[in-house]
Formats: structure tokens, C-alpha cells, sequence
């Protein structure tokens, strides 16, 4: 009986060693999930705000005549705060009633800027608006 002293101790020394690798280990999982779930949350809500000011250059540039539209103007059309993120909006006028619209949303958490941007096109004979050529980047501050 004398040769098992500490026996139960050096189990438990090993289980409470053991034990604490893996709580370590969840620990860093959970706090890599949470950063990545933290980022990809900024990076939606930059989205939004970008379409947010998408939407109201498309509203402002077609609520003009679009046969006063001067070709070749490139127009500053808001700079606005939406939920924390700097928003700034767009717009050039080509050929034919054609806008180009692009809207750049901007946060201190995001290592980028948000840009989205479609064309608007005025069709004169029919009297409607078309809007073609979607696209989204993440461009590198």
C-alpha cells in the first residue's frame, strides 16, 4: 500500500492537463469563429449601405430629363453616413442616355471598400428605364 502513494494525485495532475488542452483548443475555435462571423457582418452591412446609395443615385439620376443628361459629366451625387459607414455615390453619363452609377461604401472595421455599380439607360421611344451590367468588388484600401 505504501508503494501507491500519489497515485491518485498524478491521475489527476494528467486529467486536469488534459482537461485544459482542450479547453484551450474550443476556446481558440470559438474565438476564430466568432472573428470570422464578426467579419463577414461588416462586410454585409457595407454591402447594404453600398446598395442603400446605389439606389439613391439611381432614384436621383432618374428623376432628371434624361434628355438634358449632359454627356461626359461625372457627378458626385451624395457622401453619406449609413449605420457607421461612410457611403459615396456616382454617377457619369456615356453615350445614348447611359448612367453609370457606382456607389463605395466604406467602414473603419473593413481592410477594403465595398463597390457596386450597374448602368441606367434611358429608352427614349418607349419611355422606360433599363438597368444592366452588375457588379461587386472589394477593393484593397
Amino acid at each position: 500500500m505504501s508503494n501507491n502513494r500519489g497515485s491518485a494525485l498524478v491521475g489527476v495532475v494528467v486529467a486536469s492537463i488534459l482537461i485544459g488542452i482542450a479547453v484551450t483548443g474550443v476556446m481558440s475555435v470559438t474565438g476564430s469563429t466568432i472573428n470570422h462571423e464578426a467579419a463577414a457582418l461588416e462586410n454585409e452591412k457595407a454591402f447594404y449601405a453600398a446598395e442603400s446609395g446605389l439606389l439613391i443615385g439611381t432614384r436621383w439620376r432618374t428623376m432628371q430629363n434624361p434628355t438634358l443628361w449632359a454627356h461626359g459629366t461625372v457627378e458626385p451625387i451624395c457622401v453619406e453616413l449609413i449605420n457607421g459607414t461612410s457611403v459615396n455615390v456616382k454617377d457619369s453619363v456615356g453615350l445614348n442616355y447611359t448612367a453609370y452609377i457606382t456607389s463605395t461604401a466604406m467602414s473603419a472595421k473593413l481592410p477594403y471598400i465595398k463597390k457596386i455599380s450597374w448602368v441606367t439607360t434611358y429608352n427614349d421611344s418607349a419611355h422606360i428605364f433599363t438597368f444592366s451590367n452588375w457588379t461587386e468588388s472589394n477593393v484593397p484600401l
